[in-house]
């Protein structure tokens, strides 16, 4: 039975400093409504879903924790249905509005270990996440079938926006987009499996830095989407085209019914690739290839004023994030 959201446990606990409150969200919980400071942090135990036709607001500031586990990249405790990780499915709609001077931060609970990973579904509501920290994510597996799985922050079938965010330290993909409309802006993903998947989506990532990826940076398949005065850098592989046959909605796709023609195209954005290896797979237009960016540092990401991305973006601005 779904526990709804008047019946979250609230506990406050008191210092000679502050008072300290904290949300505990239990497994297989409904949540709507708004989840504001005074909440935080917000513990998710679990499987904790927004129903179709509600809407959760998370207010500036707030940090949700996600019940982590230390277990195997495919264990049990990552598949669906299981007690052992957080995760959030939206059904409904999400509008996680932070600033920049208070952003809304979604992370474990505890100093070790991974959490589930959030998804959005088949929603065409105003769905968005806008200065939002995102950090040791993981995946669930077999949320649909027996080999689908959602990884850090998915929209499946679904529109929305992430912008001026990070992504970090997820061990699976940072950002997976699936048959989605979303505008990725402003925005690091940074040190994660695999930075983006764009999955016959048709989808924008613009300004954006997609770094230090054990192995792609950005994973293209069957997409007609665009990436824009963004920094691919540092990562096992830049960016991989693979159109094997694909799995839609359980069916294993025919690939003749597919239109080869459709293409990601990357323009304006610095790519730690030759243009040759990739210039049959994509729609390639004022790139610069094999060049260091020059960042001031790793974390910042930062360009350096002798940077060859100084100037290079298609409005005559910098590629990479905008300040």
């Amino acid at each position: 039975m779904k526990t709804p959201l008047f019946l979250i446990t609230v506990l406050t606990f008191f210092t000679p400093q502050r008072i300290i409150a904290q949300t505990i969200i239990n497994n297989n919980s409904e949540v709507f409504g708004s989840w504001t400071l005074d909440m935080s942090p917000i513990i998710i135990d679990g499987l904790t879903i927004v129903p179709k036709g509600k809407e959760l607001i998370i207010e500036p500031g707030v940090i949700v924790k996600f019940l982590a586990s230390n277990g195997k990249h495919h264990g049990n405790e990552f598949s669906f249905g299981s007690e052992s990780v957080g995760y959030l499915r939206v059904l409904g709609a999400i509008k996680a509005q932070g600033t920049k001077e208070k952003p809304i931060k979604f992370t474990r609970k505890g100093k070790s270990g991974y959490w589930g990973a959030i998804v959005i579904e088949n929603s065409n509501s105003p769905n968005y996440f806008n200065y939002c920290e995102i950090f040791f994510a993981n995946q669930i597996w077999r949320i649909y079938d027996g080999t689908f799985s959602i990884n850090g922050i998915s929209f499946e079938n679904s529109k929305g926006e992430i912008r001026n965010s990070r992504i970090e330290n997820c061990r699976s993909i940072g950002v997976s987009l699936r048959n989605s409309e979303v505008k990725v802006f402003n925005t690091v993903i940074n040190k994660n499996y695999i930075g983006i998947l764009l999955y016959t989506t048709n989808s924008t990532i613009e300004n954006c830095i997609v770094a230090n990826s054990k192995y792609e940076g950005i994973l293209s398949r069957y997409s007609n989407s665009e990436v824009l005065n963004s920094i691919i850098w540092g990562n096992g592989l830049g960016i991989d085209v693979k159109n094997q046959a694909l799995i839609i909605n359980g069916q294993l796709t025919n690939l003749s019914q597919l239109d080869p023609t459709v293409m990601t195209s990357v323009s304006y954005s610095l790519i730690q690739c030759k243009k040759s290896d990739i210039e049959e797979k994509l729609k390639l237009d004022h790139n610069i290839y094999s060049k260091n960016p020059k960042f001031v540092n790793a974390s910042s990401f930062v360009l350096k004023p002798n940077s060859n991305c100084i100037g290079k973006a298609h409005d005559g601005t910098n590629i990479g994030l905008k300040n």
